[in-house]
């Protein structure tokens, strides 16, 4: 995302937004670790996919990074 990007998307969800309609947007994180072995494995792997796709749950002043908008 870049200056253009937030200027249209500001622009839309202001345009929107003014009119009563929700504005929402999606991002995905790619995974380096297929869970799905994991989970076999380790019956705490739910708190290490959300510690890995969100961070720690004590960690609020830490960004998200590595985030790919997809609409």
């Amino acid at each position: 995302m870049d200056e253009r990007f937030n200027t249209i998307y500001t622009q839309s969800y202001e345009e929107y937004g003014g009119n009563g309609e929700r504005v929402l947007g999606f991002a995905m994180k790619p995974m380096e670790v297929s869970f799905e072995a994991e989970m076999l494995k380790d019956p705490k792997y739910k708190d290490k996919l959300r510690i890995n796709m969100i961070g720690k749950p004590t960690d609020t002043t830490t960004p998200i990074n590595d985030l790919i908008f997809v609409g």
